[in-house]
C-alpha cells in the first residue's frame, strides 16, 4: 500500500481494497503509532487536512468517531495517503477492535476527500 506499514493484526475487510480490521490498539494508540512509523519512513504529516481528535469528527454528519491523518511522501510526483482509523462499531470509546483505511489521495482531490468520508454510513452496512 504505497509502502505504508500495516499492523500485524490487520485483516482485510470484506469487499474493500483499502480497509482493514485491526485489534490490539485504541484509536489514539494506533494514530500515534502511525505518526511514528510514517515519520521514520520520511512521510510528511499534513496538519491542514488531518484530524487527530476523534471527538471533533464525531460531531460531523456521516463521519463519526475517527481520526484521519494525511501524509505526503516527497517523491516525484508526490504521494499522498489518508490514514483513517475508527472503532469497528463506529461508536465512541476506548475499544480495541478498529477499522483502518489506508488510501492514496490525489492532491487535487484532497480538500473534498478529507471532509467527505461517509465513515458512519460504512459502519452501518452489513458485513462491515
Amino acid at each position: 500500500m504505497n509502502g505504508v506499514p500495516l499492523p500485524t493484526s490487520a485483516k482485510r475487510l470484506p469487499n474493500s481494497n483499502d480497509g482493514f480490521r485491526v485489534s490490539g490498539y485504541t484509536i489514539e494508540e494506533l494514530t500515534s503509532a502511525y505518526r511514528d512509523w510514517m515519520f521514520a519512513d520520511s512521510w510528511i504529516f499534513d496538519a491542514e487536512y488531518s484530524n487527530l481528535d476523534p471527538y471533533l469528527s464525531e460531531e460531523q454528519p456521516h463521519i463519526g468517531y475517527i481520526t484521519q491523518a494525511i501524509y505526503v511522501k516527497p517523491t516525484t510526483p508526490p504521494t499522498t495517503v489518508a490514514i483513517t482509523i475508527g472503532n469497528l462499531d463506529g461508536k465512541p470509546g476506548d475499544k480495541q477492535q478498529l477499522k483502518l483505511f489506508v488510501g492514496e489521495t490525489p492532491d487535487d482531490e484532497l480538500p473534498s476527500r478529507a471532509t467527505d468520508l461517509r465513515w458512519r454510513d460504512s459502519a452501518q452496512q452489513p458485513g462491515s
